[in-house]
């Protein structure tokens, strides 16, 4: 599974490294702050770490985690970066770093990690995913416990051929999305 992910967010963040680079300055600009912000996550073993994304809203705002669709706080920049997923590019460095893997539970803030109940404890004990079967499931809206459902399901049925066939179905997607005007 590490070889996976490295063979995979390797070249990814090789490729997509430079577009970061010169999105950089025009990020800071329309933001007022830095051009990555490092959100407190839960790793393996509920220990934290900072997950990197580029900011997509206004610096005085606190980043946060989870996407509110429609949200009127992004940047004109911060839209286009969301719908072409470039904002989460920057989470690839944390796959390199082993932090999280390429496919698994999706991520938790450290207060969700700290209130989530014992039956759901062994997402903390997989590092979370830069994709995963929360993603990938074709309900338009998850809501959170039957996020934690897929979870679980991944937890039971992890393999190298589930992470294949989640990445491919992540690729599917990402093809198939609307490309930002």
């Amino acid at each position: 599974k590490r070889l996976l992910d490295l063979l995979l967010a390797v070249p990814l963040f090789v490729l997509v490294g430079p577009l970061l680079v010169a999105l950089a300055p025009l990020v800071r600009r329309s933001t007022g702050g830095t051009a990555f912000v490092r959100i407190p996550v839960a790793g393996v073993d509920n220990r934290p770490f900072r997950m990197l994304r580029l900011r997509t809203m206004r610096a005085k705002i606190r980043p946060e985690l989870h996407r509110v669709p429609g949200d009127l706080r992004l940047t004109p920049l911060g839209r286009r970066l969301r719908a072409s997923l470039l904002e989460i590019a920057p989470e690839l460095w944390n796959v390199i770093r082993g932090e999280m893997s390429m496919v698994g539970p999706r991520p938790l803030t450290l207060r969700e990690a700290a209130q989530i109940l014992p039956r759901h404890r062994f997402r903390l004990s997989l590092p979370p995913g830069f994709t995963g079967l929360w993603k990938v499931d074709s309900r338009q809206e998850i809501a959170p416990l039957d996020e934690l459902e897929l979870d679980l399901q991944y937890f039971r049925l992890r393999s190298l051929l589930l992470d294949v066939a989640v990445l491919l179905r992540s690729l599917d997607e990402i093809l198939r999305r609307p490309r930002p005007h």
